[in-house]
């Protein structure tokens, strides 16, 4: 008898510690975007979301893609006779808890609408922390009548609290639209902070079916940006194409596009790595197309800032083009530490505008020094050492002989890496190595994943308490 209690405790003991391991939760790494079915629900403008009440403190959670869907009907509602019935979170905060996979849906920007000259009356006026989570497969192409402002956002307006986003990325997909167009964000205006935000889908812009006149704006990050806006260590590596531009001037970027009133906004740690092409005007448009920006009306502040995509407007009638802005209209603009690798196809221009508008020579430079490099010059440091989630691509760092020498030229370094013990081992502790490599991934899950190795020791010990459970069932059958 006291054989069997011991039998039956350790029993008990392996299947509950099997349960226990295989039932640990994976590691977010693993775990998959919440897929979108393409359909928005009826505004509901008491929706509490999955969590939170909308403080600073306490955000709103979004964590399955019919939250976003729900908010962004709630801030997009008109009723039957076009009255405005929605919100626009003024001052309200919201946090995305997982990655969202909109299947390459149609996406109706959050904010916005065809008023090119006033006021829309749907406008986003919250603050949207991402939370180190991406957007992937983003599809926007609205109505040609109601695409003035488009982009996963598509108008962010400050009203009494300070909106914002941080912490997001646009991993893919594609946005089309005619005026005030970008990846993220269609139009901000007023004084917020956008940071640690990036944009990987591309922007064209086609008013074929919607001709306009006056400006259009659009880049690849932001199409238009009116206030005092701070970008901090944002990035684009989405191409934009202006496949056929209608209106009489266009300022296209491959960052931002157009920025006007107010006292300007600043950049600091932004780049842009995508490519700027316009395939076709309208008779008699101009074009201000730059690398990184197509027009800085206002004054503004552009520090640490990069344009490695190349611009190409080889149907260029009139405008300016330059490799980092096209125009600069202010002679209190700050430029400082700013660097170009983007080579420039344009029309009766050379390879070596810095900035093509005819302000050019009015801008200051602080106490850095502004340069124009080729693809084969020595590589550059980027000016902040921690960008969170953001790739940053292997040519934006500088290159010491003590990181290029064990994996590119020394076969006796690289060879045992996968083979030896004793080299890899080496490898993963040297700071060298771990400083280049941890920007190229995300800070989602810094933690090692030992999901796996929890769940095959579970099922090790199911196997176990299975077999012990056997013998000890045949055991008694033949006592």
């Amino acid at each position: 008898m006291k054989k069997r209690t011991i039998i039956a405790i350790t029993l008990t003991v392996l299947l509950l510690s099997a349960s226990l391991l295989t039932a640990l939760p994976i590691s977010a790494a693993q775990t998959t975007a919440s897929k979108w079915d393409g359909t928005y629900p009826a505004a509901n403008l008491t929706a509490t979301f999955s969590g939170g009440t909308g403080t600073v403190t306490d955000p709103y959670l979004l964590s399955t893609a019919a939250d976003l869907a729900q908010m962004a009907a709630n801030v997009n509602a008109f009723d039957a006779e076009g009255n405005y019935v929605g919100t626009n979170y003024d001052g309200v905060s919201f946090k995305l808890t997982a990655d969202i996979d909109l299947d390459n849906k149609l996406w109706t920007p959050i904010g916005g609408g065809n008023d090119t000259t006033g006021e829309p009356k749907n406008f986003f006026s919250g603050y949207f922390d991402g939370n180190f989570h991406t957007i992937s497969n983003l599809y926007v192409k609205p109505e040609a009548k109601k695409d003035a402002h488009v982009g996963f956002f598509g108008y962010i307006l400050k009203k009494s609290g300070t909106p914002g986003v941080s912490n997001l990325g646009i991993e893919s997909g594609s946005v089309t639209g005619t005026a005030r167009v970008g990846g993220l964000i269609g139009r901000a205006k007023g004084t917020m902070t956008i940071d640690n935000c990036y944009n990987k889908a591309n922007v064209f812009v086609d008013s074929t079916a919607n001709p306009l006149t006056g400006w259009t704006s659009a880049a690849g990050f932001i199409g238009q940006g009116d206030g005092t806006i701070s970008f901090l260590d944002c990035y684009n590596t989405g191409n934009l194409t202006g496949t056929y531009i209608s209106a009489s001037t266009a300022s296209i970027g491959g960052f931002i596009g157009y920025t006007t009133t107010g006292a300007g906004p600043a950049f600091n740690g932004c780049w842009n790595l995508g490519k700027v092409e316009i395939v076709a005007m309208s008779e008699g448009a101009t074009a201000i197309v730059g690398g990184f920006s197509g027009y800085l009306k206002v004054a503004s502040n552009v520090l640490n800032c990069y344009s490695v995509g190349e611009v190409k407007t080889s149907i260029f009638k009139g405008g300016y083009v330059g490799m980092l802005f096209g125009q600069q209209g202010n002679a209190s603009t700050t430029v400082d530490s700013c660097h170009i690798t983007a080579s420039l196809n344009a029309t009766g221009l050379g390879a070596d505008r810095f900035i093509g508008g005819a302000d050019a020579n009015t801008f200051t430079a602080a106490s850095g020094t502004n340069t124009v490099i080729t693809a084969d010059a020595a590589k550059l440091s980027l000016p902040h050492p921690d960008y969170n989630f953001l790739y940053i691509p292997d040519s934006m760092f500088v290159t010491t002989p003590e990181e290029t020498t064990p994996e590119v030229t020394t076969p006796e370094e690289t060879t045992p890496e996968v083979t030896t013990p004793e080299e890899t081992t080496p490898e993963a502790t040297t700071p060298e190595k771990t400083t280049t490599a941890e920007p190229t991934g995300t800070t989602q899950t810094k933690e090692p994943d030992d999901s796996g190795c929890k769940s095959s020791a579970g099922s090790v010990l199911l196997i176990l308490a299975t077999c012990v459970g056997a013998a000890w069932a045949v055991r008694r059958k033949h006592e």
